[in-house]
């Protein structure tokens, strides 16, 4: 394999890395912005599995809705530089995996944020 093939799948490696982590941070401060939410429900009386399946539902839309549109965005992108008559060669099969690895990710940075604030809560609120 060539060295110049070499670094750019090196570049693509860690641009991936470097996008996984801001999407599990993003979705994770997302989880964060709803504390004062999730308590005030677990006052009125709902259940840590009714609080999760609310916040999760609510952040996995927002992160299925972002997906998507970065979905729509490389692709855009993609044409874009195939049309400059640039070296613009991803498989759109490589680009579904790392969407659906990409929603993954949120969604687990959202999941350990609202598990971490409902154990917090459940010590004051049983």
């Amino acid at each position: 394999m060539p060295v110049d093939v070499r670094k750019r799948e090196a570049i693509a490696a860690v641009v991936t890395a470097i996008c996984f982590s801001t999407i599990s941070l993003t979705a994770y401060s997302a989880a964060s912005t709803r504390v004062r939410q999730i308590a005030v429900m677990r006052a009125l009386g709902a259940s840590r599995s009714f609080v999760a399946r609310v916040v999760l539902g609510e952040l996995a839309t927002l992160i299925l809705l972002g997906v998507a549109r970065g979905l729509l965005a490389s692709t855009v992108a993609l044409d874009f530089l195939s049309r400059m008559y640039l070296n613009a060669a991803i498989p759109y099969s490589g680009m579904l995996t790392i969407t659906i690895v990409a929603g993954l990710v949120g969604l687990g940075g959202a999941l350990y944020r609202t598990l971490q604030i409902l154990t917090r809560f459940s010590t004051f609120l049983k």
